[in-house]
């Protein structure tokens, strides 16, 4: 697919940006202490 940034109105182009940013990638980031209790946390770039 080739988009044409400068052929689209204003309002495509935020819809076209925001639609990149806010489906964030997000990682389940674990860590284990020493009694072996495990802890998990979402983590994202955009944090």
């Amino acid at each position: 697919m080739d988009i044409q940034f400068s052929t689209l109105s204003a309002a495509e182009k935020y819809k076209l940006i925001a639609a990149s940013i806010i489906p964030r990638p997000i990682a389940l980031i674990t860590s284990m202490n020493g009694d072996g209790t495990i802890n998990a946390a979402p983590f994202s770039a955009f944090n």
